[in-house]
């Protein structure tokens, strides 16, 4: 049975179930920026989670910790100023920085230890571009705070997805002549 959830004029998106499936969180532009809220899964009030003057991204929910990963432009100008940020469910809480670097599309592990993420990118309406401007998908140990680069492709890979096993991952690729759904194996 299909059941409202959040009734608000403004455009409300990208929900994410939280770890006990009690809530959701959800991004929303009700405030005049987009921002992340939380809701009971029955419905009720939306309680706002981030208040960053630049807006934040729901990106993905940690799968251990009260925390939520966020994308958003912080203090960088230029083409792609979007970082990958933690912030505690605790709206007392300050967010942090991941890493000083680009990322968009991040999705934890399912231990948490580490995160996969888009970095660059031409527009998905550039079929069959290869080159330096391919986004490229990434990983970052959260421990280590180390990168490795799981896929390498020149047409260009994006929007990864973590397999529930954490072996695996599920990612959109060009290199077929159009985006398809591929999976990577890690070891291979």
């Amino acid at each position: 049975q299909v059941k409202r959830i959040t009734t608000h004029p403004a455009p409300d998106t990208a929900p994410q179930l939280s770890r006990d499936g009690k809530s959701l969180y959800f991004n929303s532009d009700r405030t005049g920026s987009t921002q992340v809220f939380q809701i009971p899964i029955t419905g009720g009030v939306a309680e706002q989670i981030t208040f960053h003057s630049e807006g934040s991204v729901l990106e993905d929910v940690h799968p251990k910790k009260n925390l939520l990963l966020l994308s958003g432009q912080r203090d960088h100008a230029g083409r792609r100023p979007y970082r990958l940020i933690e912030k505690p469910i605790d709206v007392t809480k300050d967010e942090r920085i991941l890493f000083n670097a680009t990322g968009r599309n991040g999705r934890y592990s399912p231990d948490g230890k580490n995160i996969l993420f888009v970095r660059g990118g031409a527009p998905t309406y550039r079929k069959g571009y290869q080159g330096s401007q391919a986004a490229r998908i990434w990983k970052y140990n959260v421990k280590d705070k180390t990168f490795s680069e799981p896929v390498k492709d020149t047409s260009g890979c994006r929007y990864p997805l973590w397999a529930a096993d954490g072996k695996s991952f599920y990612y959109v690729c060009a290199r077929s002549g159009a985006f398809n759904i591929w999976q990577h194996h890690f070891g291979e």
